[in-house]
């Protein structure tokens, strides 16, 4: 039996793990993280507005709909106990198959991870991803998040390593796996020429664990960056110069604002070359 209380505990410790590190180590950039900076090559012609944007949220919010399906979901399925797949709900299987896929290709979750992953291993602030385009995704996962992580010895990238499977995304996005409801198994295929065919064998609670790792990750990682940027905001806190590019230098600030009738936290910034002293 999988052990859920067991396997959300472990995420949760390990996010909150990686990102206090970035917090203690490395404050500037942890604002600038949070923040959801982003480059934007269409503002670079308008006057008075620079290109390296705040509160970038068009890969959160185009999600929506996605995410309140995936959350509905696990409502109706994991708020009780023991829940496993029979014959009677194959149909959650394949379910969780796509919601599996969907995660790993969530690009407003990719960026968080890769961004955060980079930071921590110190290197620069990643404004441009290019996860957009969804190419290279196993290299990608795999050599700026996975392997960043490990590098500082953090449980996150031993997490995220066990979680994420190409092979299941691949195989459920081009139909090529079966479900052996008997054995409890998933068989994975792909490749036509015998080069390139690969096959894998995944038992249910195998997939199960999978699934529950990637939900709970993605679910977590959401949920402590929106308190992060709350405290933040309540604490006022203020970045020092953080290098752009070009001999630019950003500085970022945050406050509490109203926008309807709550307070959000409002991430702000401004760019100075500190060549010519000009600011955007």
């Amino acid at each position: 039996m999988i052990e859920i209380g067991k396997i959300f505990n472990e995420c949760e410790t390990a996010l909150v793990e990686a990102l206090e590190m970035l917090y203690q180590n490395r404050l500037d950039y942890f604002l600038l993280f949070l923040s959801q900076a982003e480059y934007n090559p269409l503002c670079e012609n308008i006057d008075g507005v620079s290109s390296y944007m705040t509160d970038y949220t068009w890969d959160f919010h185009v999600n929506y709909h996605q995410r309140s399906y995936i959350i509905r979901y696990l409502n109706r399925n994991y708020k009780r106990t023991g829940f496993t797949y029979s014959e009677d709900s194959i149909d959650d299987l394949v379910t969780e198959m796509m919601i599996y896929s969907h995660i790993w290709e969530d690009v407003c979750f990719l960026k968080f991870l890769l961004r955060l992953s980079q930071l921590i291993d110190g290197k620069g602030y990643v404004w441009e991803t290019d996860l957009e385009y969804h190419t290279e995704l196993y290299e990608k996962i795999r050599n700026e998040i996975i392997v960043p992580l490990k590098n500082q010895r953090l449980r996150l990238g031993d997490i995220i390593e066990s979680a994420y499977s190409s092979n299941v995304r691949n195989a459920f996005s081009h139909s090529m796996y079966s479900i052996d409801v008997d054995k409890g198994e998933i068989l994975l295929w792909g490749g036509r020429s015998k080069e390139k065919s690969w096959r894998q064998v995944m038992t249910f609670d195998e997939f199960q664990e999978k699934f529950l790792t990637s939900i709970r990750i993605w679910n977590t990682l959401f949920y402590l960056i929106n308190e992060c940027r709350r405290r933040a905001a309540e604490d006022n806190l203020v970045s020092g110069m953080i290098p752009v590019a070009g001999g630019k230098h950003m500085q970022i600030w945050v406050e509490e604002r109203q926008r309807g009738d709550k307070y959000e936290p409002c991430f702000r910034g401004y760019v100075v070359n500190l060549n010519d002293g000009n600011k955007e």
